[in-house]
């Protein structure tokens, strides 16, 4: 019950008029709070999954009030008490211990006490006596569920004392409330044997509760208490789902099936078969992106160790797509054992979002052709110069123009041979820059990824002129002569750019 919204609504209650009085024939007065803030004051006359029937005592009309009129909190109170939800009980949290081992596990519990050379700690499964010598470091104090430290009949215990002052009131109403409270309680630990005791002390405590508001968690409480075992069971599935063991919670839930063929908590597990697989999709959906990003840079790593340029090229256009789909399809077994490739091949496409990463071309730009290495930068229109500098400026841009329409002619005259050819260039690429060189390609052409417009920066050699300006000053030698003259970038062989891509 939600204490908070019955004082919330007692407040209010005080603060307005004095509702009518209720007839005779009447049930108690309550006031039921409306989705548009108007409140009517009435009597429950009963209830179906789609309306609440209510008289009002105002002027005695009967009404069906579809429950999306209802205050969303007042509509979940009264659908939870009904029947027509199941309680969203969360599971209280407890201080513990969480200890290191040598071995590399860890032990979560509560240490409960030391003795000569041991630490006794206690979980729901066992009171552990620990050497020393197994702990590595000091404890630390974590928070985790109770039903990881306490079993079930300790935490009914402890329950019990805290509710101790509302079951020892000399008001029938506040101990028939905390029969109640207690009983959703029980349900939501699992424990229905109590949770049926609670209900069913309901009515002793106070004869004038409502019994047909509290039918339905009396019949929940004793169908699922006389198949206790078969919710424990189903509580198990729920525990390996929350941490994603789900191969073994399908597993499980497929054998729940002929194990208890008449079951009467088909209802139950067919809902726990759908919260078991939309979370495994919800798994499966949030690491895909990752795991392929990490299986793209390793897979980039390892082809850099190909001998020749020609090799990573012939993996990239033919084999490194997949590769990579069948190191993830392995790598996501530990989610979903029987997923195929084409499930995590869509499984990526459909992903969405994520943070942007980069990879760099580095100093291989060139290795490109200059079509590609330098798509999508807009050509700058040509300005009249300005003044002296610009005058200075233009002049050297139209040498380097005329140069490189020179280089360009060279080359084609000689078949189009450079003076370093890709395969020499690579044997001297870094295997860090080669495998950079390889994830960018992959994330550019591959056609899997999402991109952005790529990122230029200018050669740091020539500032991206693609050419440098060479200063001579003669020599003492015969026929020498100073002047300049331009020589083709080594560093990025013209290209005058490095390019970077933006992907995910």
């Amino acid at each position: 019950m939600n204490h908070t919204l019955i004082l919330a609504a007692s407040l209010l209650a005080l603060a307005m008029p004095p509702a009518p009085a209720a007839s005779e024939d009447s049930g108690p007065v309550v006031m039921l709070a409306m989705r548009d803030g108007g409140v009517l004051f009435g009597s429950i006359e009963g209830h179906s999954p789609d309306e609440l029937y209510f008289e009002r005592v105002d002027t005695g009309g009967h009404l069906a009030l579809p429950w999306g009129l209802l205050d969303p909190n007042k509509e979940r109170e009264l659908k939870l008490a009904y029947g027509y939800i199941e309680s969203d009980f969360q599971e209280e949290l407890v201080s513990a211990d969480r200890l290191n081992l040598i071995d590399g596990t860890e032990l979560i519990g509560k240490i409960v006490g030391r003795g000569e050379g041991t630490v006794m700690v206690k979980n729901s499964s066992a009171l552990i006596t620990l050497p020393v010598e197994r702990i590595v470091g000091q404890s630390v104090f974590v928070q985790v569920p109770a039903s990881d430290i306490y079993t079930r009949a300790e935490r009914y215990q402890l329950k019990l004392k805290s509710f101790a002052d509302g079951l020892a009131s000399t008001d029938a109403r506040t101990v028939a409330q905390a029969h109640v409270d207690l009983g959703v309680w029980c349900e939501g630990v699992r424990d229905f044997a109590h949770a049926l005791e609670h209900y069913q002390a309901v009515a002793m405590a106070d004869p004038t509760w409502p019994l047909a508001d509290l039918q339905p968690s009396l019949e929940r409480a004793t169908t699922k208490a006389a198949a206790q075992e078969q919710v424990d069971y189903l509580g198990e599935i729920e525990r390996l789902t929350r941490r994603s063991n789900f191969d073994k919670a399908l597993n499980m839930l497929a054998s729940f099936t002929a194990t208890y063929p008449e079951s009467p908590l088909m209802d139950d597990w067919n809902v726990q078969r759908e919260r078991t697989l939309k979370a495994q999709v919800k798994a499966l959906r949030r690491e895909v992106a990752t795991r392929w990003h990490a299986a793209a840079a390793r897979q980039a790593r390892g082809a850099a160790r190909l001998a020749t340029y020609a090799e990573v090229k012939s993996y990239l256009d033919e084999t490194m797509g997949e590769d990579i789909l069948k190191v993830v399809t392995k790598d996501l077994a530990d989610i979903d054992a029987n997923i195929q490739p084409e499930e995590v091949s869509a499984l990526f496409v459909e992903r969405e979002g994520g943070r942007w990463r980069k990879a760099s071309y580095g100093t291989g730009t060139w290795l490109l052709g200059e079509k590609k290495a330098l798509a999508g930068i807009e050509v700058e229109k040509e300005e009249t110069p300005k003044g002296e500098q610009d005058a200075k400026r233009k002049s050297l841009e139209d040498k380097i123009k005329r140069y490189i329409e020179n280089q360009e002619s060279v080359r084609s005259a000689s078949g189009g041979d450079d003076e370093v050819s890709p395969e020499d260039f690579w044997t001297t690429y870094s295997l860090n820059a080669r495998g950079n060189w390889i994830l960018a390609y992959y994330a550019e052409f591959s056609g899997d990824m999402q991109l952005r417009r790529a990122l230029l920066s200018n050669c740091r050699e020539c500032g991206g002129k693609g050419v440098r300006e060479i200063v001579s000053i003669g020599s003492a030698r015969e026929g020498s002569k100073d002047g300049t003259y331009l020589t083709t970038c080594e560093t990025c062989h013209g290209i005058g750019r490095t390019r970077r891509i933006s992907y995910r």
